[in-house]
């Protein structure tokens, strides 16, 4: 087996992966391993290795702990067999040629994966970036400009950075249409009207969505239901609108049916993960139910999907799926990976869990707990670089928590909390660039830059409303067009109010969209 993982400087980690053969593949420093010789770990070899060392035993070890005296990413087979690096190559076939393209956000985000195979690569982008290794930055890599191509004899990961954008509010908070709770299939419960989320696709296309069908904004200023391409029946279980990364949007339902829509009024159905192949052939057939969520790159190649207490993940759009470990809590609220797609985070309403994909072995780790409280609304992450946030309502002390972590979720404290008016339904949050948008009553929070402080300015919007009952907040888009932050808010009973709150903003530095990367490596 091939495995992949990340050494921290100076902490083992132990993989329970056995076999006669070790072939330490790919390593940028020097590795001290310690070899298992038996089941009870009482026996072991020690040694040192460095890149393309190898080991081969009489008898079979049990598992394997490696430590690195510097932060590294690390590739090594153990197995019964020997390594044969032709059978590796694309599942077993003789390729020579691999490539591919994928959106990198503004920041910094890991753009192609190191391959031991690889012997140079050709990459090409859309816009002004950097590129390099782990540490690039706007001062240390490549910079490339649109369309410019570069050729690299690198086999380690592909590092992109381009400088986010940083926002503040400007003046000028209006009232714009939103859709009325009419619009939609569900029916008011008689508490605080909410949706679940809004967005605007390029071509201008608004869309929102509550539960079933999602609704968007027709030419004649009136909200419509979206259609189901070649499907009689509409299947109205719809949970979750994924955001876009090529001008499409996802959207997604309990069992596992995914549609796209290019013009915000049309669902055409892209693929199923129920009863669909995992990596080895085999039928999926686990359970299927609750709330679901998603995110989709690389022009729907790359697809994660989360449902009750698995996450799934295609790289292939939809033709076979790896899945997770169940997770040890149920129905999940968001489901995001890392900056650097080497961890998922999961989201529930009182926790939070975070999976180690590096590490194949690795089961869901618990790293946020709420307590025991009851907690309202705790549903988005929003992740800036290798910071990450989250909001939630807890009715054991009537405030609003706003917690966040800086080492890609491993750790997490909270930065805010408050029962303030302006602060109620603070349960929506949006990272912009380096900056993090927060949903409140009449207001939003802004943190202008991750990177140099986590304190939350808030902006009121001093509107008197046309109606003041639409006072709950609960979606959010950004709209490119007038460079606007747009909040929905509504009010209670059987027909509430509905408004939609617009926030002009500023971008003070960097960039709001990423850059799309085209690569082609020559293959071993």
């Amino acid at each position: 087996m091939l495995i992949k993982t990340y050494l921290t400087k100076g902490i083992p980690n132990s993989i329970a992966q056995g076999g006669k053969y070790f072939y330490l593949v790919t390593a940028a420093d020097v590795v001290d391993i310690r070899f298992m010789k038996d089941s009870q770990s009482l026996t072991e070899l020690h040694t040192e290795m460095r890149e393309g060392m190898s080991n081969q035993f009489d008898k079979r070890v049990s598992g394997v702990t490696l430590q690195s005296e510097s932060d590294q990413y690390v590739e090594f087979w153990i197995s019964d067999t020997k390594l044969d690096y032709s059978k590796l190559a694309a599942g077993g076939a003789a390729a020579n040629v691999n490539g591919g393209t994928v959106f990198c956000p503004a920041g910094k985000s890991l753009a192609v994966p190191s391959d031991f195979r690889r012997k140079a690569i050709s990459i090409k982008v859309s816009d002004t970036c950097q590129i390099g290794g782990l540490d690039v930055s706007t001062f240390n890599g490549f910079t490339l400009e649109p369309n410019e191509r570069i050729k690299a004899e690198s086999r380690g990961d592909i590092w992109v950075y381009r400088e986010p954008a940083k926002v503040t509010v400007t003046q000028g908070a209006a009232e714009k249409a939103a859709p009325p709770y009419d619009a939609f299939e569900s029916t008011p419960s008689g508490l605080d009207f909410s949706i679940a989320s809004m967005c605007q696709i390029l071509n201008g296309a608004l869309v929102a969505h509550r539960s079933f069908t999602p609704v968007y904004l027709d030419d004649d200023a009136t909200w419509k239901p979206m259609t189901y391409k070649n499907e009689s029946v509409h299947p109205q279980t719809t949970h979750n609108i994924a955001f876009f990364d090529d001008n499409a949007l996802y959207v997604t339902n309990q069992n596992g049916r995914i549609y796209k829509s290019t013009d915000g009024k049309e669902l055409a159905h892209l693929t199923t993960v129920k009863y669909g192949q995992d990596l080895d052939g085999n039928t999926i057939n686990t359970y299927f139910g609750g709330d679901c969520y998603m995110q989709v790159f690389d022009s729907g190649q790359h697809i994660m999907y989360s449902n009750y207490d698995r996450v799934y993940v295609s790289r292939n759009g939809g033709a076979s799926w790896w899945y997770t470990p169940v997770t040890p809590q149920k129905a999940f609220k968001d489901v995001k990976y890392t900056a650097d797609q080497k961890a998922l985070l999961a989201s529930f309403y009182n926790s939070v869990y975070r999976l180690d994909l590096t590490n194949p072995s690795a089961e869901w780790e618990q790293v946020l707990d709420h307590g025991s409280s009851i907690i309202q609304d705790a549903r988005h992450l929003a992740i800036a670089g290798n910071y990450i946030f989250k909001a939630y309502y807890s009715h054991s002390d009537s405030r609003y928590h706003v917690v966040a972590s800086a080492d890609n979720g491993l750790t997490w404290s909270e930065i805010d909390s408050g029962s303030s008016d302006k602060m109620k339904s603070c349960i929506g949050v949006m990272a912009f660039g380096s900056s993090i948008i927060f949903q409140g009553k009449n207001a939003i929070g802004v943190i202008n830059d991750v990177t140099s402080s986590l304190n939350i300015n808030w902006f009121e919007s001093g509107l008197a409303l046309a109606d003041a009952s639409a006072d709950f907040a609960s979606a959010m888009y950004y709209d490119p067009a007038d460079e606007t932050v747009n909040v929905f808010q509504a009010g209670a009973g059987s027909t509430p109010a509905t408004t939609v709150i617009s926030y002009p903003i500023a971008v003070t530095a960097g960039y709001l969209d990423g850059v799309t990367l085209s690569w082609l490596a020559e293959i071993d």
